[in-house]
């Protein structure tokens, strides 16, 4: 099995980490009486979409430990906290900048599962390597764009 090094996909990642901070002064909670705002929706959104940044960048080291049980683990909960958020996150703006730094997680998750399967066929753990190098750059414009709307 070839190894996959992947320390290029960490460093595209960890360079345009852009910083993430929970604003507002909600603590995450909501008000059922009144639509959601900004600022109460970023209280949410802006801390899972930073665990799941964190989560990429883990799930990269282990593919290039050749963890592919880790690295899909590792997505998979992120996805999933990711999902959990979603339901809580009513502020249409917001809403729509965390559902995309969700698509973009839950399509690395799908290639990180490729990765194994393809690790003895060359050309295609070639697409998928490159196709993993792209869905990581979009999670990270995700997350960058979600921090520009909660900034």
């Amino acid at each position: 099995m070839r190894k996959i090094t992947t320390g290029a996909l960490a460093a595209i990642v960890l360079l345009g980490v852009s910083g993430c901070t929970a604003g507002g002064a909600t603590g995450g909670a909501t008000q059922a009486t009144k639509e959601q705002s900004v600022a109460e929706a970023c209280d949410i959104a802006q801390g899972e979409a930073q665990s799941a940044e964190d989560a990429l960048t883990q799930a990269l080291a282990l593919i290039d430990d050749e963890d592919y049980a880790g690295a899909s683990e590792a997505v998979r909960s992120a996805t999933d906290d990711l999902d959990t958020s979603l339901a809580q996150v009513t502020n249409v703006r917001v809403r729509d900048e965390l559902e995309d730094v969700y698509e973009d997680m839950r399509e690395v998750g799908l290639l990180i599962d490729q990765l194994q399967a393809a690790a003895d066929d060359a050309p295609l753990l070639a697409e998928v390597q490159s196709d993993l190098v792209d869905d990581s750059r979009d999670v990270q414009e995700s997350v960058d764009e979600l921090a520009a709307l909660c900034s």
